[in-house]
This record gives C-alpha cells, structure tokens and sequence, in this order.
C-alpha cells in the first residue's frame, strides 16, 4: 500500500520520476513530490518488511515457483496490450510511456494486493529481495 500511495503521490507531479521509481532506476530526491503521510507509510512499510523477513519462517514457504506464478496472475489482469506486455518489460519505454508504465505498475501493486495476504507478502518480500540483491 505504500508503494501505491508512493506511485500515486509522483504520478501527481513528474510522470518521467514515476516511471524510474516503479522501475528501480534511480531518480535523485522524491521527497518533494511525497506527501507526509505517504513518507511516514514508505518508512512503516520499510521496517515491518524487515522484521518480518527476519523471522524468516514465512520467506521458506514462499518460493521462486510461487511468485512466479503469482507474478504471471497479476501481469494477466494488467497487461492489455502489447505495448503493455514492452512496457512492464522495460523494453524500448520511450518519453511517452511514462504516464503509462506508472499507471501499469501501479495497477500492479493493486492486483498483488488482491492476492490472499499470505500470498501478496510473499510476493512483495521476493520482489523486494530480488530488487536489493542487483
């Protein structure tokens, strides 16, 4: 929920800065397009999804298989087109596709959020820890 509020709060001011924080790529200072609230969420959200790693418990029962599987269900309910299907696969995203790769990854997270809860954790804990291992 919170990189949901996070996509929204950019999405609002920069379209090309909404892009490259759904995306990982690095964009400098987002603070000034975040409202308070949302920062207080992001540094929530941080905490509880290390500790919650640290009981390490949940992330054995949750494996590659699963979030592919996972991964390939929410994608489904997103992706509408081929551009699309370029899109969320970072391929040739042009000026123009900002404003859609942000709406795209947004709608991701709601529908990772759709999933049950045991499931929707697991999936954002192995995308997170995919993210912070490149």
């Amino acid at each position: 929920e919170s990189v949901i509020s996070r996509l929204h709060d950019i999405s609002q001011h920069n379209a090309r800065a909404c892009h490259l924080v759904a995306t990982g790529q690095p964009v400098g200072d987002i603070r000034e397009h975040l409202s308070d609230e949302t920062q207080q969420a992001a540094m929530d959200a941080t905490e509880a999804l290390i500790l919650s790693s640290a009981e390490g418990a949940a992330i054995a029962s949750y494996g590659r298989n699963d979030a592919e599987s996972d991964l390939a269900w929410v994608a489904s309910e997103v992706i509408t087109t081929e551009r699309d299907a370029s899109i969320v696969g970072r391929k040739l995203v042009g000026d123009g596709d900002w404003p859609r790769s942000c709406e795209l990854n947004i709608a991701l997270y709601e529908q990772i959020m759709a999933l049950a809860p045991d499931r929707s954790a697991g999936l954002l804990r192995y995308l997170a820890s995919e993210y912070f291992s490149q």
